[in-house]
């Protein structure tokens, strides 16, 4: 233990020697392991940070699994019911979903993000008050029994100024009074650990909360998840064994409302997500953790080159101390402590400025279409901590491992006599060159992929969704949760429709409930009338489709082409004959060489009623730029009701100019009516690139910060080895070479690293990049623009880096140079 103290007090002394090495390779690490470090906070945060509860350990989602599909589903209020009456390995069974909540004090009015939740919700999470009082299961026995409210701290802050008189008052929820009886502790947000809930609601209420589908009591609807709390010295696998077995039993008791189900416990870790989800993000997170790996290699092949350089300097030391007698396995351990030093200060350094530079990326967050509070935490944890303690100190081993052994080789004579040590030099010069070979190489792996990545934006960004966006604004409509039911709303349509088109710069208005690459998707089932297909079972077989709600001008508003038949128009009643548009898609998927005008399909049953295709329009982007076509039908509104609409209203000039107008006719209809959200249609498509946005910055930054390491690392190793042959530069100089010639000498031996280095760099990438495709918009991941754009651009940047030494060298004074060493 001594010896291990003495040698760190040396390797401190020896390092405060050479600041300008030790803040060199400081810096350089700090930002490899500060990159990594932050790149793997965003993903602890996201799958493996444990909930900040107390019995964090216990806790558990719990989700239903068809036996045929193998897929994850959600629960319905009856399933949960069953088995929650069932279980006894846990201490608390909570149902909990996420809605969106209509909030009125006085005479304010705005949507709010809320969580429906069962009564033991808080107390499962050990939840404690800000301000009154949490649920508890009295408040969740009677469906409407218990019109009462726990506000978010958050909210009830901003929205509320932090009233501390708020107990005891009533909110207007979707037109109910609600009484507050609580405000949760600050920062609480339940499972879900990035998004602040506004309020919570306890399960009971749901058939106020959610008017527009109200499913307390259908067991067919999934529409909840559920967590349980395992009892203290109950396994997972003890909990999951009892979980097989209720499935087991409700099966046996009721085949039909059972059958082929299952249910299964997982640890609830990160944000709670279907178990499926979980895996496919394993592997994404595979590919960015491995190319931020690729730039921390570069910045320890930098370091190694360093270390390299400065033990040729320490040759003389070294010999020393083995004559006095010490070990070579002594000396290997000295300058490993050495390195070590540096990769943990390194380590801090950059893990300090990840955790902060992430943590400040809240307040640059794209606007979401939602009116939840996003609050990520990017602080500190253990595995955060393990993470960075952990590849700090593999990252000393890595660069400074062969360099100790190199120097620990050393030959004792040699050394002594302070001689050049010609093959020990040429072997630590086929090392350096074969790290800056390796540099180029990951370099270009990076920055080929970043530049496909740039290329799939560009294109995700200039490719034609099909529908016209400009100068429309979009106003998202919920009137069931605004008690409106159908026949009260239908009439509030017809009137907002009405005057809104009146309005002097509205061009053309529309309720629409899926808006294209915005809010909202419906899949439905549908027949084919004729379609002779069948199940296994010998039942004939239905398809599911997306499937749209509009009102007659939605396609005018959005300037999609009609391609054949006709528009919805006021022939269109609720009791008169059904009729659906179909897109392009839908059409050629069916009836490919003949027209589908006349041709009929049914809604979720194979026996009717029967809708009549009276119109087909062109294929637009529904979801995500660079998706395939997707097959779509559109129904009227007049004739299929749904409360959840959006009101698109395209305006001749600045769309928020008709922003004020269309609200004032909403409040002259309703005092009480507000919009769940309002925003630009342009806007409201932008965020469907944010993604690719996402990705391209990413992936960038990961080029950039090799691009620059490698750059440091290629002019690092020139400028050594110019400084190396300084003596033997000025022989050359004496005996006739001109400075050309010296120009010449460097800049080959330069020009060879990188030309290697981009060769080896060019083979790899073809394959790496092939990984990528999914990911990309179009753009092939061998785009030769990108792979040809990026080869010279490094390679410029590499000749940039070999021509300064190389300049440096035609200056050198023969006279000088022949005294040099």
């Amino acid at each position: 233990m001594n010896n291990l103290l003495n040698d760190l007090k040396f390797a401190i002394r020896n390092l405060s020697k050479s600041p300008g090495f030790v803040a060199v390779a400081i810096i350089t690490l700090a930002l490899g392991i500060g990159l990594n470090t932050a790149i793997f906070s965003v993903v602890n945060m996201l799958l493996f940070r444990p909930l900040p509860y107390d019995n964090a350990d216990r806790i558990v989602a719990v989700f239903r699994t068809d036996f045929e599909t193998a897929r994850t589903l959600r629960w319905s209020y009856p399933h949960f019911e069953d088995y929650r009456d069932e279980l006894t390995s846990f201490e608390h069974f909570v149902a909990w979903a996420n809605t969106d909540i209509s909030v009125g004090r006085g005479d304010s009015t705005q949507m709010r993000r809320g969580i429906l939740v069962s009564g033991d919700y808080f107390e499962a999470l050990g939840a404690q008050p800000t301000l009154g009082r949490l649920f508890n299961p009295t408040d969740d026995q009677t469906i409407r029994g218990h019109p009462v409210a726990v506000l978010g701290y958050d909210f009830w802050q901003r929205k509320l100024e932090g009233d501390p008189a708020i107990i005891g008052q009533t909110l207007a929820l979707n037109g109910h009074d609600f009484t507050v009886i609580g405000v949760a502790e600050e920062g609480f947000a339940g499972v879900r650990t990035v998004a602040l809930p506004d309020l919570w609601v306890t399960m009971m209420m749901e058939p106020i909360i959610r008017p527009a589908t109200p499913a307390l009591e259908r067991r067919g609807t999934m529409w909840m998840d559920a967590f349980g709390v395992r009892k203290p010295g109950v396994s997972l696998e003890q909990a999951n064994a009892e979980l097989a077995l209720v499935a087991t039993q409700l099966r046996e008791a009721d085949p039909d409302a059972n059958d082929n189900e299952h249910a299964a416990a997982y640890p609830l870790i990160g944000i709670e997500q279907d178990p499926n989800d979980r895996s496919e993000a394993y592997a994404l997170v595979a590919l960015i953790m491995t190319m931020v790996g690729l730039v921390l290699l570069i910045a320890c092949a930098n370091i190694a080159n360093l270390l390299l350089a400065r033990s040729t300097t320490r040759r003389k030391e070294i010999g020393i101390r083995l004559a006095l007698g010490s070990t070579r396995g002594r000396i290997v351990r000295q300058l490993l402590i050495e390195s070590m030093l540096i990769a943990i200060t390194g380590g801090i350094v950059g893990t300090l400025v990840a955790v902060w530079s992430m943590n400040g990326l809240k307040y640059i967050l794209p606007e979401l279409p939602m009116s939840a509070t996003i609050s990520p935490n990017f602080g500190l944890d253990r595995n955060l901590l393990l993470f960075a303690f952990t590849i700090s100190t593999l990252t000393g081993v890595v660069f400074g491992l062969v360099p100790a052994l190199q120097a620990a080789r050393t030959d004792l004579i040699p050394a002594l006599k302070d001689d050049g040590g010609g093959s020990s030099r040429y072997r630590k010069s086929r090392l350096r060159n074969s790290l800056v070979v390796g540099q180029v190489a990951i370099s270009l792996v990076l920055l080929i992929a970043s530049g496909l990545f740039v290329r799939s934006l560009v294109q995700a960004g200039s490719i034609d969704p099909g529908f016209a966006h400009e100068h429309t604004l979009a106003f998202k409509l919920d009137l069931a949760r605004q008690q409106y039911d159908e026949d009260s709303g239908r009439v509030f349509c017809d009137q907002l429709l009405a005057r809104v088109r009146d309005l002097p710069s509205v061009e053309s208005a529309c309720l629409d409930h899926s808006v294209p690459l915005g809010w909202g998707t419906t899949v439905v089932s549908y027949y084919v009338e004729g379609d002779t297909a069948t199940f296994a079972d010998g039942t004939s077989a239905y398809r599911h489709i997306r499937s749209n709600i509009v009102s007659p001008d939605d396609f005018q508003t959005l300037d999609i082409p009609l391609l054949m038949g006709r528009d919805f128009n006021e022939t269109d009643i609720l009791d008169g004959p059904g009729v659906v548009i179909v897109n392009s898609t839908f059409a050629e998927m069916h009836w490919p060489d003949e027209s589908p005008l006349g041709k009929r399909i049914s809604i979720h049953s194979v026996e009717g009623p029967f809708l009549e295709i009276v119109g087909v329009v062109k294929t637009v982007i529904y979801d995500s730029p660079g998706e395939s076509p997707t097959p779509v039908i559109h129904r009227a509104l007049s004739q299929t009701w749904n409360p959840i609409l959006t009101l698109l209203v395209r305006s001749s000039g600045d769309p928020l100019s008709v922003m004020t107008p269309v609200r004032d006719i909403m409040r002259d209809l309703d005092p009480n009516f507000s919009p769940s959200d309002t925003r630009t249609l342009t806007k409201l498509i932008k965020f469907a690139l944010v993604p690719a946005k996402l990705g391209a910055g990413i992936f960038s930054l990961f080029g950039l910060i090799a691009l620059l390491l490698a750059s440091i690392g290629l002019y690092g190793v020139m400028s050594y080895m110019v400084s190396q042959r300084t003596h033997e530069i000025g022989i050359r100089m004496a005996i006739g070479a001109d400075k050309s010639d010296v120009l010449r000498l460097i800049m080959k031996q330069g020009l060879t690293l990188t030309i290697i280095g981009l060769g080896i760099g060019l083979v790899v990438a073809l394959g790496f990049t092939r990984v990528l495709a999914s990911l990309l918009y179009d753009v092939s991941p061998s785009d030769p623009l990108t792979f040809v754009a990026i080869t010279l651009l490094l390679a410029t940047v590499a000749t940039l880096a070999t021509l300064i030494p190389a300049r440096r060298a035609m200056s050198v004074d023969p006279m000088v140079a022949l005294r040099y060493e």
